[in-house]
Order: structure tokens, then sequence, then C-alpha cells
């Protein structure tokens, strides 16, 4: 009885925080408004209203959760997490030299409360497999329904199958549900064919190319790695992804068409990474003016105040296009120093042998955030699922005792019950 009823709050804690992570993604769609920061340039408008209130009522019951459990904040952000709660505070100090405080104190309280609920959802979970499908469906959902609304705001559609709901973060995950489709052990994924096709499908539908470099590259370091040093390997795929970066200048306009108009980009595309080599330079040339950045999510709009950058440089751009460079350009080397120090600790973290498949998942997550600002920028649906990944480290199977009951099916379903009935 005692383990009935402690099943039963469980699972009632994991549905609890499921829906408002569900909250959280429904309302950060664009409804309205294509500019993520409407707050700040536009205003209390409907969509940033709806944005506001997403935020608040997930940072209202997490607090409220982990003051009502009692929960220790060193349990819950431990050895690498350390690292992403000193970036946070770096984050929320740039708002002293940010020129939209509003707009860095928003981003960085919408960060922490992320990820802290991705957290919570693991910590109920026990078993973290189960569960990051479970997010990875949600966010793919989540950047289809986007995609789909700005295309229809616009009138732009795709010509095509490939790449009719195009989105970068959404590519990213649909990567990543791929990878692990892939390569987790059977023990780990229930439906390895189920994860396979959905991903497969969004992975065509949003037509991302830095999305199949980060998926080549899994692939390559997953056939690297049981030969060589799994370290030594993610460095040379670094730098050769670098060195595809350095020489797209030169890459002739004679290209094969029929390979590039798979996801509808031409030689020229390549060749400036969709206009992000241009941004990246005006990104640079502004932190040689501003070596403490601009403010977390306020950087890249300070360009706008540069006065030989020109407005095809920029596009409207909400953020770099780079994590890296989003983290750089918040609050200078510090902060990216901070961020790398993260990323090497979760590393670290995720290299216990039976677990390999999650350092694949990761590389997929560091390269696609060489072309998105997911980990380090404003959060999206790849930045929700890096979360579940640095949370994988703080579950294990092996630690589950009879009272971890949720076996990583975040509903309670009969699955759940059943496996929890065979520990007991």
């Amino acid at each position: 009885m005692r383990i009935d009823n402690a099943f039963r709050n469980t699972t009632r804690k994991s549905d609890v925080a499921w829906t408002i992570l569900g909250v959280l993604l429904l309302t950060h769609l664009p409804f309205g408004s294509r500019a993520y920061d409407a707050l700040v340039t536009e205003g209390l408008s409907y969509k940033s209203y709806l944005h506001i209130s997403g935020t608040g009522l997930a940072a209202a019951w997490v607090s409220w959760h982990v003051w009502n459990e009692r929960i220790p904040l060193r349990s819950l952000y431990r050895n690498h997490m350390q690292w992403f709660v000193l970036l946070c505070a770096v984050y929320l100090g740039s708002a002293a030299w940010s020129i939209m405080p509003a707009l860095t104190l928003y981003r960085t309280l919408e960060l922490l409360t992320t990820a802290t609920l991705v957290l919570l959802i693991f910590r109920h979970a026990g078993e973290p497999s189960g569960c990051f499908v479970f997010l990875v469906y949600m966010c793919i959902a989540q950047s289809a329904a986007a995609a789909a609304i700005v295309n229809y705001q616009s009138g732009e559609w795709g010509q095509s199958i490939v790449a009719l709901l195009r989105s970068n973060p959404g590519g990213g995950v649909a990567s990543v549900g791929i990878v692990f489709a892939l390569f987790a052990c059977r023990d780990q994924i229930e439906s390895k064919r189920t994860l396979l096709i959905v991903a497969s499908v969004a992975f065509i539908l949003f037509g991302s190319l830095a999305s199949a470099i980060a998926l080549a590259a899994a692939i390559i370091f997953r056939a690297a790695a049981a030969r060589a040093s799994a370290t030594g390997t993610a460095v040379l795929l670094m730098l050769a992804f670098g060195m595809l970066v350095a020489t797209m200048g030169v890459i002739p306009e004679t290209a094969p068409q029929y390979l590039l108009g798979i996801f509808d980009k031409t030689s020229e595309n390549l060749r400036s990474a969709t206009g992000r080599v241009g941004l990246w330079r005006e990104s640079l040339l502004f932190l040689a003016h501003r070596p403490l950045g601009g403010g977390y999510a306020a950087a890249e709009r300070l360009l706008a105040t540069v006065s030989n950058v020109t407005s095809s440089e920029i596009w409207d751009a909400a953020s770099s296009h780079n994590g890296y460079l989003s983290a750089c350009m918040a609050a200078g080397p510090v902060s990216l120093t901070i961020l790398c120090a993260f990323l090497r600790a979760l590393w670290r973290n995720l290299g216990d042998p039976t677990h390999a498949v999650w350092r694949l998942v990761l590389v997929v997550v560091l390269v696609n955030n060489l072309a998105i600002s997911s980990v380090g920028g404003p959060v999206d649906t790849l930045t929700v699922v890096a979360f579940g990944l640095a949370a994988i480290p703080h579950t294990s199977l092996r630690s589950l005792s009879p009272l971890s009951p949720a076996c990583g099916f975040p509903i309670g379903s009969a699955r759940a019950r059943q496996m929890c009935a065979a520990r007991r």
C-alpha cells in the first residue's frame, strides 16, 4: 500500500510538471508577432502578455514546488548544473549594462525557470530515457506549430515537402530524435521505430541544413569513437566543421545544385551560411567595441546602433544564430568561458559506458549550436531538449529504489505500473 501511494503521488507530480511545461511551450508560440522580444520593442502587446504569463506561471509553480517539497537546491543544481547557475548569475548581472535591461532580466528568469522545470520532471521520472523521448515529441510538436503559425502569418510556404516548415530549432530536435532512435539500447527506449519515423518526418519538414551536418557529425563520431579516443574525435569534428565554415567563401557557384536543392539552398546561401556569416562578422566587430558584451538576449539588438552595419546584415535577427557567440555577446569572454565549462562538465558526466548514446546526443546539440542560438542564447525547443540531456546524469536505473516508480514514462500509464510492480 505504501508503494502504491508513493507511485500515485509521484505520478501526480510528474503529470503536473509535464502540464506546466506544455503550457510554457504553448504560450511561447509566436502568436501575433515574429519578434520574440516584443515585450521590449512593442510593449505589453497581446503576444508578449501571453509569453510573460506562461513564464510567470512556470516560475510560480517551480518556486512553490521546491518550497513545498523542501527540495535542497544543492541536490537539484549539482555537478555541471552549478556552472549553469553561475552562467545565469552572470546573465543576470549583464542587465546592469544592457540597453534592454527588462528583456535581459526576463530572459534570464525564463532560462532558469525552464531548466529547473525540466530538472524537476526528470527528478520525478526516475529513469530518463522514456522521459527524454516524450520531451523530444513535445518539442517537435511545438516547433511544427510555431513554424506553421509563422508561415501562415507571412504567407510563405516551402515549395515542396522538404523544408515545408522551416525551423532550425525543430530540425535540431529532430536530429536528436533520429540519433537517439538509431543508437539507443533496446532497454533505453520502448519503441525505437516510432521515434525514428516521427523524427525523420519532422527532419524532412523542417529542412535544416545545420541539423543535417549535426546528424552526420554524430554518425561519424559514433563510428570513430569505437577506434579512437572519444574526446580526440570530438575535437577533430569541431575542427573539421570550423574549416568548413572558414572555406564557405570559396565554394564555387557551380556547386551541385541537386544536392543543395534538397534543402532549398543555393551556392550563395551556402557561402554565406544563409546570411549568418555577415551576422557573425558584425557581431565580432561589435564585441571589439564592447568587450563586456551588451546584455543577455539584448546584445544582438544593439547591433542596430552601430552606424556601419547595414540592415541587410542584421535582417532583424533575434539572436546571433550561434549559441557560443550569443553567450559571448551577453557578458563577454566571462560568459563564454562559463558556458564552455558547463558543456565540458556535462560531457564528462555523460561518460558512463552504459549510456554512450547520450554523448552522441550532446554532439548533435553542440554542432547545431554553431548555427542557432540554443545553448547560450534565448530559450527555444532545442534548449529544452539540452536541459533534458543535462538532467540525465542526475538519474540512473541503477540508483532507482522501489519507491521510484515512474520508470521513464511521464504519464501514469499501465506500462509504468507494470514496471513498478516488477521492481517490488
